[in-house]
């Protein structure tokens, strides 16, 4: 079908669909075929915890198809359906075939999935569900709203920790072990957004330490995973071995959905040992590093640089912070003044290269500069041999 628009706004679209009917005999002789149920196949999607295709294949003589997960239908009139359970568990996903004839066949398959979303947690009025791979004996504390149960499925056995809590459960924790291992189910209350994982990051005055506090919102639970492994560290502050940039993952989720959010902090580089102003020599760097140089001074005693390097260095204290934007050759002036009235100064030179990107930008520049300087000798030099063939001609042309 295709529609060729003529205004601007919104159109109505419609469209009809001819269906053929068939009148069906009511001659007790005349029978419809009896359906063919055919084969059930459950498989897990990928990369998406607690998702399955059915398909059914091989059936026959169908008028409508139904899946059921649980007693609730959640697909009809297709062989195929995406089911996507909200808790690990043994569920039941029944297919309903009505044939021709008006009769119905069902057929029920179990389905184990061991995708539990958050194990520690659960919500108000959300099922929870979590299968243990043995028959292990499970032990829930008293008080709680979850059961353990007994599964078998293709002849191996399961125990499977289910419930509901309601929202007088909010904020309570239960304790539950199955067989050595163990952990603490935490009931939260059930949000109707998905979590914003924000947070702010403060470097503390050690320099290395960092602290993360969270400003997001609809968060049941978050975490923060500092050194980049994908493990949340305990806690909310982490201390970094060196200096640098370093990424900050805050992790947020509730019953809706899990979001996360990465946060770049610069941590200052190493201070050098203490040195005498006289002491200073000439140094090198790249720029976009930076150094922090400790001066020995004396209570009383100022600080001050001066030169052609003083845009990119400053004072701070006892120390001068050396952080150069660009390339070059400069002169630095450090002076201490002291109490007395005397000085101590001493000049050195700050070589700033660039970084091995910032070479490779200039070669390229380089050769461009190069080839359009060639490129335009070598149209000067066609323009003149062009200018001295037709001077030629005009005088050939005179004789």
């Amino acid at each position: 079908m295709t529609y060729t628009a003529s205004l601007e706004g919104y159109v109505e679209v419609t469209s009809s669909v001819l269906i053929k009917v068939l009148e069906r005999e009511d001659d007790p002789e005349v029978q419809l075929p009896a359906p063919v149920m055919g084969n059930i196949t459950i498989s897990p999607r990928a990369g998406e915890p607690r998702v399955f295709d059915l398909v059914l294949s091989g059936y026959g003589n169908a008028s409508n198809i139904e899946w059921l997960v649980g007693g609730r239908l959640i697909a009809s009139s297709s062989p195929t359906a995406v089911c996507e359970l909200p808790a690990s568990g043994v569920h039941t996903v029944t297919c309903r075939l009505t044939g021709l004839d008006g009769s119905v066949l069902t057929e029920d398959k179990e389905l184990v999935c061991r995708d539990n979303y958050h194990r520690e947690a659960t919500w108000a009025g959300v099922a929870y569900g979590y299968v243990a791979t043995d028959e292990v004996q499970v032990e829930i504390e008293d008080g709680s709203p979850f059961t353990a149960a007994p599964a078998k499925l293709e002849g191996k056995g399961y125990v499977t920790v289910s419930g509901t809590p309601s929202e007088s459960d909010i904020g309570k924790s239960f304790r539950v072990t199955a067989g050595a291992d163990s952990w603490t189910i935490t009931v939260y209350r059930a949000e109707a957004y998905a979590p914003v994982a924000l947070f702010d990051a403060e470097v503390l005055e050690d320099g290395r330490t960092v602290r993360a506090t969270f400003t997001g919102d609809h968060a049941s639970s978050y975490s923060f995973d500092f050194d980049g492994d994908g493990i949340p560290e305990p806690g909310n502050e982490f201390a970094y071995p060196d200096s640098g940039r370093h990424a900050i993952v805050c992790t947020a989720f509730n019953n809706v959905s899990e979001t996360s959010h990465t946060k770049m902090v610069e941590l200052p580089s190493e201070r050098t040992e203490e040195v005498h102003v006289i002491s200073l020599t000439d140094f090198r760097m790249e720029a976009g590093e930076r150094m922090d140089i400790l001066v020995s001074t004396d209570s009383g005693d100022r600080l001050t640089v001066s030169g052609s390097a003083a845009r990119f260095v400053k004072v701070d204290g006892g120390s001068i912070e050396v952080e150069p934007t660009e390339k070059g050759v400069f002169d630095l002036v450090v002076t201490v003044s002291h109490s007395d009235g005397s000085t101590e100064s001493k000049t050195v030179k700050v070589t700033v290269e660039g970084s091995e990107m910032d070479d490779l930008r200039e070669d390229r520049h380089d050769l461009t500069t190069v080839l359009a300087v060639f490129f335009v000798m070598a149209v000067i030099a066609v323009a003149l041999l062009v200018l001295g063939d037709s001077g030629r001609l005009r005088r050939r042309a005179k004789r």
